[in-house]
């Protein structure tokens, strides 16, 4: 009888712990995430920011993200007059929605991902990881008005921008911005 007990018991473990951390822990709620926006839409995309260069080109880029299904257009912007984008599932791991990338003449000016606002925080986080922590985080943190709204981080030949917060109507995005020169 008390064998019996304990095998129910491990299997009740075994069947609730896996569905409890898939839906009630943020990393859970994550991989869920990327699951199911994996089976929608199924293209996902990693960026090493570290490696990028102002003086890759419009065909480089897109040969190294050659599977995702690019929609390209002569459209002038402040980040270039070349724009080539696409929908995707995830970003470094974190569920996204839109990976745009722009271009002067045939060299990469900007990239601009934009991503599901409930992990805004947890961008922030992977970041802070990826390239140290943002070179104005002390300015970011400060609760007054000369705090800086934007957080910046070195990254490659380029910076990356972030808004610190979002609001609920906001749009959520990451820049990534080749320096000028």
């Amino acid at each position: 009888m008390r064998y019996r007990l304990q095998k129910t018991i491990l299997v009740i473990i075994l069947v609730v712990t896996p569905i409890w951390f898939l839906m009630f822990t943020d990393e859970g709620r994550r991989i869920t995430d990327n699951a199911v926006l994996w089976l929608i839409s199924g293209k996902s995309a990693a960026l090493n920011f570290k490696a990028l260069d102002a003086h890759y080109s419009k065909g480089q880029i897109l040969e190294v993200f050659s599977e995702l299904e690019w929609q390209c257009s002569n459209e002038a912007s402040q980040f270039g007059d070349n724009l080539c984008a696409t929908p995707i599932s995830s970003f470094n791991t974190y569920p996204a929605k839109f990976f745009s990338v722009f271009f002067a003449g045939d060299q990469l000016t900007a990239i601009r991902i934009i991503y599901h606002a409930a992990y805004h925080n947890h961008l922030i986080g992977h970041l802070n990881q990826q390239l140290g922590p943002s070179r104005n985080a002390t300015s970011a943190d400060a609760e007054t008005p000369a705090g800086a709204d934007v957080l910046e981080w070195q990254a490659g030949t380029g910076l990356v921008l972030m808004k610190r917060t979002v609001g609920q109507d906001d749009e959520t995005s990451l820049f990534w911005l080749a320096k000028a020169g």
